[in-house]
């Protein structure tokens, strides 16, 4: 295990990580989550805060470069592990808002006559594709390909039918 000085950041958001984890971490645990507060970092108001001395401390807005509710969960993790080492919203604040992303997934490509174009050519599994997808509230048209892995893909069409315009 971690020890008991080790540090544990966990998305309570996901309710099996949570339940699973929760009672296993011999050290501290922070909890983060984008839609309820929580102990640790969270998100309130179109904000990140976290929670130090019983005070609610502002780290960053959530308006970021990256897109996605899964980028804004994993955003709300690294701004729980900055804070938990005492950085706090002039540390925070602009690694989080000047971050684009990693290359091939979900990145922002380019504008081209009004469409933007987003690479997200490592999402090579159901899941990724589907939370990729979940991340654009406008019609899409998906680019696809790939070598076939022999998944099953059955989910990816449920989550393709109400937010794309074309495959």
């Amino acid at each position: 295990g971690q020890g008991e000085r080790g540090v544990a950041i966990i998305n309570t958001d996901d309710p099996l990580l949570w339940r699973e984890s929760r009672d296993r971490v011999e050290g501290r645990c922070i909890q983060t989550s984008i839609h309820e507060k929580t102990t640790g970092v969270y998100v309130l108001k179109k904000r990140i805060v976290g929670k130090r001395d019983g005070k609610i401390v502002d780290l960053s807005p959530t308006d970021l470069k990256i897109v996605g509710t899964h980028n804004l969960s994993n955003a709300v993790c690294a701004a729980a592990l900055g804070f938990y080492f005492g950085a706090d919203k002039t540390v925070i604040e602009p690694a989080l808002t000047h971050f684009r992303g990693v290359s091939h997934a979900l990145e922002y490509v380019d504008t081209i006559r009004g469409i933007q174009f987003y690479n997200d050519s490592a999402a090579t599994n159901p899941e990724a594709t589907c939370a990729a997808l979940a991340s654009f509230t406008d019609p899409i048209i998906l680019i696809v390909g790939g070598y076939d892995k022999h998944i099953d893909w059955k989910g990816v069409l449920t989550a393709i039918a109400p937010r794309v315009n074309g495959v």
